[in-house]
């Protein structure tokens, strides 16, 4: 059986005749809830919570919601936390093709001194910091090597068991 409510959004910005929420029931085991935004660009449309067998997933929709573009979110039923893995193996697990990274931002610190991340890449761990804009490169502070073990500060490629740069 499978059940489909489209329910008005109402909103003073917008035309409200193009804002749904969709709200669904699928068989027994699967349920979703998804948000569509008629304005957003293109595989960027609609976004789904989906819950099937225990598992919490945040998935982002084609355009005409017919494929699936991305899950960027996953809850499990143990509680564990997938980003970017539809499989967590720990409470929380962030992945990701080109070195998967946990960011801590403090606005309130001074120029250039926002930003802390923590970035597993080649084997490798780094804790790095990151200027105000973003750089796609942030500046290794603490290195471990996952290869030999060795710990690096200041530099990304510690030739010793510790080495300060």
């Amino acid at each position: 059986v499978s059940q489909s409510r489209y329910i008005p959004v109402t909103s003073s910005a917008q035309d409200d005749t193009n804002n749904f929420a969709n709200f669904s029931a699928i068989g027994a085991s699967e349920g979703n809830f998804t948000i569509q935004d008629s304005g957003a660009t293109s595989n960027r449309q609609a976004w789904n919570f989906n819950s099937n067998n225990g598992v919490m997933s945040l998935r982002i929709l084609s355009d005409n919601q017919s494929s699936l573009v991305s899950t960027p979110l996953v809850v499990n039923y143990t509680g564990y936390t997938g980003i970017g893995t539809t499989t967590p193996a720990w409470r929380l697990q962030v992945a990701d093709a080109s070195a998967p990274q946990i960011t801590l931002s403090d606005p309130n610190a001074g120029a250039n001194l926002k930003h802390w991340a923590l970035r597993s890449s080649g084997g490798n761990l780094y804790i790095a910091s990151s200027s105000d804009a973003y750089a796609t490169s942030s500046v290794s502070q603490l290195t471990i090597s996952g290869a030999t073990g060795n710990v690096g500060i200041n530099t990304d490629n510690p030739s010793y068991k510790f080495q300060v740069g």
